[in-house]
């Protein structure tokens, strides 16, 4: 969330709508992205990365499941699948019950990610989630998978 205010202030001056969130990657659960729907819940979502960043060295943030169930009023949620490049494809049942968990909890404010990454298998892949999607009754949202806002700040 560091620099939401300063894109606000630009966004304003340009007239783009600025939408804030974040992605979370949990220590023990699927890494998802997460919008506020509103200020409060925009609170909430800073006072929980706060709580993540006071657990972890510097630069870090030690997020948990519950910590994100336990905040979860006034938030967009977006499920991100993650697979491996090299390994045949299957949705595990970990991230199905996963998925589960979170429909319960978040209703129809979850979505499914569908992100290309180019990496051999996403035809199976969109196949595979857009067959979860339905069957779920998760809607799916398209995606990217920008880590960094200028090349020179890759890893």
């Amino acid at each position: 969330m560091a620099g939401i205010v300063r894109a606000h202030a630009a966004g304003r001056t340009h007239g783009i709508r600025i939408i804030p969130g974040c992605r979370l990657d949990l220590l023990d659960g699927p890494s998802v992205l997460a919008y506020p729907k509103n200020i409060e819940a925009y609170a909430r979502l800073c006072a929980l990365l706060t709580m993540g960043n006071t657990r972890a060295e510097k630069g870090e943030c030690f997020l948990y499941k519950n910590d994100l169930l336990l905040n979860k009023e006034g938030l967009i949620l977006i499920l991100l699948y993650e697979s491996e490049p090299d390994q045949e494809f299957e949705v595990d049942k970990k991230f199905l019950n996963e998925l589960i968990e979170y429909k319960e909890a978040f209703q129809d404010q979850i979505y499914l990610a569908v992100t290309r990454k180019y990496q051999g298998l996403d035809s199976k892949i969109l196949f595979r989630l857009e067959e979860i999607s339905r069957q779920y009754k998760i809607p799916l949202v398209a995606t990217n998978d920008v880590h960094y806002n200028h090349p020179s700040r890759r890893n």
